[in-house]
């Protein structure tokens, strides 16, 4: 188990907090706070707890800490879904890895606080959650040949409606209907039938 607890940069203001060059080379520092090891990761600096969720935070950290990461490797005991999981401030990555020949679930976790990680670990064990999103679902969208076919059906689509509307124009301009005062049956099924014929096109 690897745990990193993140601390916001409010620290880096703090008197508790010690630099020191490593061996002489001051672009490399070995920060300290109230006897805590800080150590980098980008521009966040965080410190490392036991490779055990039982001891707590140093009560002097609690005030600084923003997210705790987790990184655990669970025997397979029964199947669990891979996915992503969320409960409460926590959120966990789910995937099955083989090693030494044997079957383990690596859980990458990320939270506010211990209890929520603690929490989270122990529901995937004991199968009391399912994921909010799996990784174990069938494949969703479209190929890129689909959506090639899809795209030429559409244009001919298309085409044929723009072939129809033209036709229907035609047609509609032939019956000069601004000057008819009225149409009679005959006329009626005339056009019906005018209409018919070019949806057949």
């Amino acid at each position: 188990m690897s745990v990193h607890v993140y601390v916001d940069n409010r620290i880096s203001l703090q008197e508790g907090l010690k630099c020191v060059p490593l061996d002489g080379d001051l672009s490399s520092l070995k920060r300290t706070f109230e006897g805590t090891n800080l150590f980098k990761d980008g521009d966040r600096l965080y410190f490392r707890l036991s490779d055990s969720l039982i001891i707590p935070i140093p009560a002097l950290l609690k005030e600084f800490v923003e997210e705790i990461s987790c990184h655990e490797s669970i025997l397979r005991m029964a199947p669990r879904e891979s996915g992503i999981y969320r409960h409460k401030t926590a959120e966990c990555e789910l995937t099955p890895i083989l090693y030494d020949g044997k079957h383990y679930y690596h859980l990458e976790i990320i939270a506010k606080t211990l209890e929520d990680i603690k929490e989270i670990i122990h529901l995937i064990k004991t199968g009391g959650i399912r994921p909010d999103e799996s990784f174990e679902n069938g494949q969703g969208g479209q190929t890129y040949q689909q959506l090639e076919k899809d795209y030429r059906q559409t244009l001919e689509e298309l085409a044929r409606m723009k072939k129809f509307f033209n036709h229907v124009c035609k047609f509609v301009g032939k019956l000069n209907l601004r000057k008819r005062k009225r149409i009679t049956p005959a006329g009626l099924r005339f056009i019906v039938d005018g209409l018919s014929r070019i949806l057949e096109m």
